[in-house]
């Protein structure tokens, strides 16, 4: 149970909620005064699987057990909108750009993509750029982090 605003007015509990969810080891359920339609999409694009508004208080005991004990329909189409949100952030790449994307973030160093994909040294470097600057980041590791966080700034 995490409120979306732990030190203030800064969302920083939909921070928190994205680095849970990288750890993959719990769910979570966003508690909040807040009902913008912007904030509960930042909350379910971190990776929260219920979001509860803090005038529903009485309903907290029954939304853990329920998110605990039974998935519903809505957390299959929750994570099919953070695909989503994901996919949303390679849609300005290329096949080629994304091909790279796709075996750097499968943990491929830039000699055995050269390898795997059959191109040289200073096409995959163009490649790697110009993801970067498509993306605003200047690592690939940024690059991996804003593609699994939805577009959230991390």
């Amino acid at each position: 149970l995490v409120d979306i605003n732990l030190s203030g007015a800064n969302l920083d509990g939909i921070y928190t909620a994205l680095e849970l969810e990288r750890s993959k080891s719990s769910k979570i359920i966003m508690l909040t005064s807040m009902s913008d339609e912007e904030v509960i999409q930042q909350a379910f694009t971190a990776g929260a699987t219920d979001y509860i508004l803090k005038k529903d208080a009485t309903r907290i005991p029954e939304i853990i057990r329920s998110t605990y004990y039974d998935p519903s329909p809505i957390q299959a189409l929750i994570k099919d909108y953070v695909r989503l949100k994901s996919e949303e952030q390679l849609k300005d790449l290329t096949t080629a750009e994304r091909g790279v994307y796709d075996l750097i973030e499968q943990g491929y160093s830039r000699s055995e993509i050269q390898k795997k994909l059959i191109k040289s040294d200073n096409t995959v470097k163009n490649q790697i750029k110009n993801i970067l600057k498509k993306l605003s980041v200047s690592s690939m590791k940024e690059a991996i982090q804003k593609v699994k966080s939805g577009g959230l700034d991390v």
